[in-house]
């Protein structure tokens, strides 16, 4: 993502991959539409049939038009339309900031150019607003928003925004009500962490959230799987070592010492079983 920021993980699905090709069809029928004849090639291509087997009977809403792979690092052709802008600075003005807020900005990042003034626009509401949603219905509705957020962040390249959705992330992951999940957190971090074109600051941003992440307080579970995905991390990229050491130290220094209490504990209910006998 941080080569090419528009093609990110959520587009490798099988679903979303034939919404693609249907999308490249569809665009090819509108291109050649003049040399498709008469027949059932055009009934079958042309984005405006409406037989019941055309290509368009199979599209889902804005989802032929996503990015491919071969797009990832390709700005789109097209900039948001006037009327679309206009329904999400609308959204943006509400009174409270919620999830709601930023449902079309989000939705329409995967397709259109996203001005850099509109990654400013939210990175200055979400701070004026102390970083607090309202009306969240639930975890789910949240993870996605977040996850936009840091889609917005890393299309625009906007380091600002990245910040923001870490701040958002850190707010989140300590909410009683509405805890995400340490998957959803590193995920949505990963995603922002491509506003960074450069590897060095790449390596600094994912560090510094690992590190945020590593040395809040886990499960045993949540500590193992960071664990595991900084060393797989490292793999990909070597780099990385540079910045996330100590969270790997901290990671590795907290399992061994879950290894002790458990050792204690089963050494005490052993001595307390024997002394029963």
């Amino acid at each position: 993502m941080r080569i090419a920021p528009r093609w990110h993980p959520d587009l490798i699905h099988a679903d979303q991959l034939k919404q693609e090709f249907i999308g490249r069809l569809l665009r090819s029928g509108e291109m050649f539409k003049d040399k498709l004849g008469e027949g059932r090639l055009l009934e079958i291509l042309s984005p405006t049939s409406e037989h019941k087997h055309s290509l368009k009977a199979l599209c889902e809403p804005l989802k032929p038009y996503f990015p491919g792979p071969l797009e990832g690092n390709t700005p789109p052709s097209q900039h948001i339309p006037e009327e679309m802008l206009a329904v999400i600075y609308e959204q943006l003005a509400e009174p409270a900031l919620s999830t709601s807020s930023f449902i079309a900005a989000v939705n329409l990042a995967n397709v259109f150019m996203v001005e850099a003034d509109l990654a400013a626009k939210i990175s200055e509401l979400l701070q004026k607003g102390r970083y607090q949603l309202h009306n969240v219905d639930n975890t789910r509705e949240l993870t996605a928003v977040l996850s936009g957020l840091a889609k917005i962040a890393a299309v625009t390249r906007s380091s600002e925004l990245a910040k923001d959705v870490r701040v958002l992330v850190r707010r989140y992951r300590n909410d009683p009500n509405l805890q995400i999940s340490i998957s959803d957190a590193y995920r949505t971090l990963f995603f922002a962490a491509s506003a960074h074109a450069e590897v060095n600051d790449w390596c600094v941003f994912v560090g510094e959230f690992l590190e945020n992440l590593a040395f809040s307080t886990l499960a045993k579970d949540d500590a193992e799987e960071l664990r595991s995905l900084i060393q797989y991390m490292c793999i990909a990229e070597p780099e990385l070592w540079t910045t996330i050491g100590a969270s790997d130290a901290a990671l590795s220094a907290f399992l061994a010492s879950l290894l002790e209490v458990l050792h204690s504990v089963w050494t005490v209910c052993r001595v307390f079983r024997n002394g029963l006998s």
